[in-house]
């Protein structure tokens, strides 16, 4: 069965708890009677792995932001999704935090179930929402443009510093502080730079210095879109 991965945890909701973590090149240790069950695999073998699960679960959850919950239905009697909004990374030695403010969205098949999920989820983040899947796809899509290229365009801007020998970090007041602006205003009210100002000369001279690299055409076509962003208002 491939490299395939997920992991199960057993928790008493009541009171004790386990956690198991179980490779799905072995399924032995995979206890039948387990409270809750989380699937964390990659997007395109959920189903595979899925259906080489041996019994029915009494409940179980994917961890995925662009799946729906029915996926589990045949071998769950409930299901839903705990989707973490954030990688969730606990470096060696940190200490446990409960109250860790990563968003985790919630959606079960029943009322009961989403409630139950919902406490579990408080166990261990402060930021528990009820997000249905339609929602969470788009909370995807969203994440991708804001985070994902995001993070791109600081390697893209590590390179240029790079090829002239300055320090990454003269950019990080500069990023904190929009990010902070965005906190109370729309993103687009923040921006600042020579396509806000339609200033061309500068555009120009930029792409004089971008020819013939991978990032020209990424800059022509981002500061296209700020320009057609700026007729609009």
């Amino acid at each position: 069965m491939a490299n395939w991965y997920y992991q199960t945890l057993l928790h008493n909701l009541n009171g004790d708890s386990e956690i198991q973590q179980v490779s799905a090149r072995d399924l032995n240790p995979l206890f039948p009677d387990a409270d809750l069950y989380i699937l964390a695999v990659k997007d395109d073998v959920y189903e595979s792995v899925i259906s080489h699960i041996p019994f029915k679960m009494k409940i179980a959850v994917h961890t995925s932001g662009s799946l729906p919950i029915y996926l589990l239905e045949p071998k769950a009697y409930h299901f839903g999704t705990l989707y973490p909004f954030q990688t969730i990374n606990f470096p060696k030695g940190t200490i446990y935090n409960p109250n860790l403010k990563v968003p985790i969205c919630v959606e079960g098949d029943q009322g009961s179930t989403t409630q139950l999920l919902c406490d579990f989820a408080k166990l261990f983040s402060s930021m528990v929402f009820q997000i249905n899947f339609e929602q969470r796809e788009t909370i995807h899509l969203a994440a991708v443009f804001a985070s994902n290229f995001t993070t791109i365009m600081y390697d893209i801007g590590f390179q240029i510093l790079k090829t002239k020998n300055i320090d990454w970090n003269i950019m990080f007041p500069l990023l904190e502080e929009t990010l902070n602006k965005t906190k109370s205003e729309r993103p687009i009210t923040c921006l600042t730079g020579p396509a806000k100002r339609g200033d061309f000369t500068i555009m120009d001279k930029h792409l004089i210095e971008l020819n013939k690299t991978p990032f020209e055409e990424i800059y022509r076509l981002m500061s296209d879109f700020i320009l057609q962003q700026e007729l609009k208002h």
